[in-house]
């Protein structure tokens, strides 16, 4: 594989141990990914850890192009893709033909367990492709065999003791061609990786530099971050002449936050790019408001004006309208459940609502099982306020988009939100929105009176659910839905996947000619 002239956007990927930020940021990179393809614009997205099975289950099912992912471990090789495609008849015949007898099978149907004397073959695979082969000896793991379009690497493992249990450690992978022969061994303790030309690099810093090396990037190509540890500063280093766009997907100072945070200066995930702002050539925000107050703080902070635009990190491929009538004074929210999201908030705004119109019901859309404690809270508070019958917990939702076009209304009384997707997914399905007066994103989906309502922000719960539960009344006191409806359809126009492909398109092109 080596790098073409023409000019490529390379968006790296979150560390694989890095769960702070999965889930919505890399949303935001496949929607970037998908955004940048309809433009016709070469993207890839690189994995500088080696992506498990899962990373690229969970890639592949938000909406990466396989064709678009590179794996840099496996970019030193000829392999044709990462995606699975090996027949399992195919591996399973060369087991049947060593006599392994067959031992069973999951029920889910996707492990098969083959056995002889001593040794177990586990085969993991999905839609008759092999993912994966593990070699087990006298109940010990040796070593397993990953695959994509063919065998691509392999790894050895060895017992190790930790103190309270036995577990198998890799101390060798080796990586192949599409054919089966070797290109490299990496010797995980060591972490030194040889391959079979005589090359060896002694680390994975020095791994990544031939990586970086072998892109063979030049001044029209463009390196697009979203996280900014460990290898951020080496990256910058070494991926000269090419440009650098970082993206900044949360609050970056502690002093714009209204959650009781009595912190202050930079948020800890923006510590480093924030040292680093005089290679960086642009900033991308999620809105106009926070582009502009990051452009202030920078300069105030390090005395530099840095270039900075705002790029909504949702992406809607198109406006839904209702099959049927929408469900009569229906309040919905959807979200992570967790306590910044104020959930709290929203349910006592319902419950007061409620004691004006009786009519007024509230669906909760989220995993219920991603904070139990906060879950069983909310569930109480509900109970105590005999509010069972019409504020329900719905499970979390696969299909957002088409199922927001159900209700009437959506509610959010999250203290933080730098964009708000669901917020735009429920303007996308012209439902009104209220929610709260603070950074950024309500401030720049929600115009007041237009298209839903703005709550004044307040520390004060029960002042802040009045306010809330006014501006739900209003809407069906004052008979404006159909109004409210269109406008959510209008203000929601910008963030079609056309319109955000284009507006990459212009930024990218804007960046080249500097």
């Amino acid at each position: 594989m080596e790098a073409g002239s023409k000019m490529t956007v390379y968006t790296f990927q979150l560390p694989s141990d890095d769960n702070s930020l999965k889930g919505g940021v890399e949303i935001a990179q496949a929607d970037r990914e998908k955004s940048l393809t309809a433009q016709h614009i070469d993207n890839k997205a690189v994995f500088i850890d080696l992506p498990t099975i899962d990373d690229l289950k969970f890639s592949l099912k938000i909406g990466f192009h396989v064709q678009n992912i590179i794996s840099m471990y496996q970019y030193f090789t000829d392999l044709e893709s990462l995606l699975w495609k090996v027949p399992l008849e195919n591996v399973e015949a060369k087991f049947k033909a060593e006599d392994f007898i067959f031992a069973s099978q999951q029920s889910n149907d996707q492990k098969h367990t083959y056995y002889k004397g001593g040794e177990t073959i586990y085969i993991e695979f999905e839609n008759d492709k092999v993912q994966k082969v593990m070699f087990l000896y006298n109940g010990y793991l040796v070593k397993a065999d990953f695959y994509g379009s063919a065998k691509a690497y392999t790894e050895y493992y060895t017992p190790k003791f930790d103190g309270q249990n036995l577990y198998a450690a890799v101390y060798k992978r080796v990586f192949y061609n599409q054919d089966g022969s070797e290109v490299y061994t990496h010797f995980t303790d060591e972490d030194m990786y040889v391959f079979s030309n005589g090359l060896v690099k002694y680390s994975k810093n020095e791994l990544l530099a031939y990586f970086i090396e072998k892109l063979n990037l030049t001044k029209k190509d463009v390196l697009v971050f979203d996280w900014y540890k460990e290898y951020f500063p080496m990256l910058l280093d070494i991926s000269k002449p090419a440009k650098i766009i970082c993206n900044v997907h949360s609050e970056h100072m502690f002093e714009n936050t209204l959650d009781n945070n009595s912190q202050t200066g930079t948020t800890p995930e923006y510590d480093t790019l924030f040292n680093y702002t005089d290679r960086v050539d642009l900033f991308v925000t999620p809105t106009k408001i926070q582009a502009q107050k990051l452009q202030k703080d920078l300069y105030k902070l390090k005395g530099i004006n840095v270039q900075v635009t705002d790029i909504a990190p949702g992406v809607l491929e198109k406006l839904q309208y209702p099959e049927s009538k929408r469900i009569p004074h229906s309040l919905v929210t959807v979200s992570r459940i967790d306590s910044r999201k104020r959930l709290e908030v929203t349910i006592l705004a319902t419950v007061k609502a409620h004691k004006k119109n009786p009519n007024i019901t509230l669906d909760i859309y989220g995993n219920i099982n991603s904070d139990v404690a906060y879950v069983s809270m909310l569930q109480y508070m509900i109970k105590m306020y005999h509010a069972e019958d019409y504020v329900k917990f719905k499970g979390f939702a696969y299909d957002v988009r088409k199922l927001l076009t159900n209700y009437e209304v959506f509610i959010t009384g999250s203290v933080w939100e730098t964009f708000g997707i669901s917020t735009l997914e429920a303007l996308g399905s012209g439902l009104a929105v209220v929610g709260l007066d603070v950074p950024y994103g309500n401030q720049e989906l929600i115009t007041d009176g237009q298209n839903g309502y703005l709550v004044p922000a307040s520390k004060n719960i029960y002042r802040l659910t009045d306010f809330m539960a006014k501006k739900i009344t209003t809407i069906y006191e004052q008979d404006n839905l159909v109004k409210l409806s269109e406008k959510s359809y209008n203000s929601a126009i910008p963030y079609l996947r056309t319109n955000i492909g284009k507006k990459w398109d212009d930024i990218i092109e804007r960046i080249l000619e500097r």
